[in-house]
């Protein structure tokens, strides 16, 4: 993340110097990332579905028009994080054990990028401009950290057996892009608002992402539900590389500062 800022501050000075004779514009926008295609899958059975939900995602950019042109050129640092759908990470939990009763964290997919591309302006009133964008980049993304655990109960009797998985997060890094729409209102000379829905995609290959699976059977204590407690232990583990696609359509509004 830090080698990220730098890089966004380093691309920024570039350009600022070449074009210190123009008014640029710093803006920060907030909304919702929502997840499409096969990032939206909910099949946990399918290794391609990212069972990712809707997001959040925040954006830094710096835009400054070549001289009085309606091109320009921006960068971006963006990051944005989308949760994993917990209903549909334990179907195969619930298919394969029946009976238990399941917890799990909050698990979520996690990406942080700088982006650099053009714009094109066009102004419809004097306060009023739609905008078109596009950016191309680098993105380091986090796949999901993810514990859970099943305990299975005897009526009457209390927690007899217990399962538990281990998703371990990793990091990867892809190259990265988006276009978008957007449209400004120039509040004052300074001050001015803004909205714009992107498409951002990338596609990054998560290395040697361990899975771990232990399966306990007959607890010997009933109230301490913990593997050591239990009288046989089943452990599976598997490593292995996943690719995943993380297309999103990103909504935000926000405020930009004339500099």
């Amino acid at each position: 993340m830090k080698k990220i800022f730098l890089l966004f501050c380093i691309i920024s000075l570039i350009f600022l110097h070449g074009n210190a004779q123009t008014r640029g514009v710093f803006s920060l926008a907030l909304g919702p990332a929502i997840p499409v295609g096969e990032y939206a899958g909910k099949s946990a059975t399918d290794p391609s579905s990212g069972l990712a939900k809707i997001g959040a995602v925040a954006d830094l950019s710096y835009q400054q028009a070549f001289g009085h042109s309606r091109f320009g050129w921006m960068a971006t640092l963006r990051g944005r994080f989308n949760s994993v759908d917990k209903n549909a990470t334990l179907a195969p939990f619930e298919t394969s054990f029946p009976g238990y009763q399941w917890n799990i964290n909050h698990g979520h997919w996690t990406t942080a990028a700088v982006l650099v591309g053009g714009f094109y302006q066009l102004p419809v009133t004097p306060k009023l401009s739609l905008s078109a964008n596009i950016e191309l980049g680098v993105a380091d993304s986090w796949s999901p950290n993810q514990a859970i655990t099943g305990v299975r109960d005897s009526a009457g009797f209390g927690p007899v057996d217990m399962v538990v998985a281990n998703l371990h997060s990793v990091s990867a890094t892809s190259f990265t892009g988006l276009a978008g729409l957007g449209v400004r209102y120039q509040w004052s000379s300074r001050l001015s608002f803004l909205a714009r829905v992107d498409y951002a995609y990338l596609k990054p290959t998560f290395n040697s992402v361990n899975t771990t699976l232990a399966i306990g059977q007959g607890l010997v204590v009933r109230e301490i539900v913990l593997l050591s407690n239990a009288r046989s232990v089943a452990f599976y583990s598997e490593t292995r590389n996943h690719t995943q696609a993380m297309p999103c359509v990103e909504a935000m509004v926000g405020v930009g500062w004339v500099w």
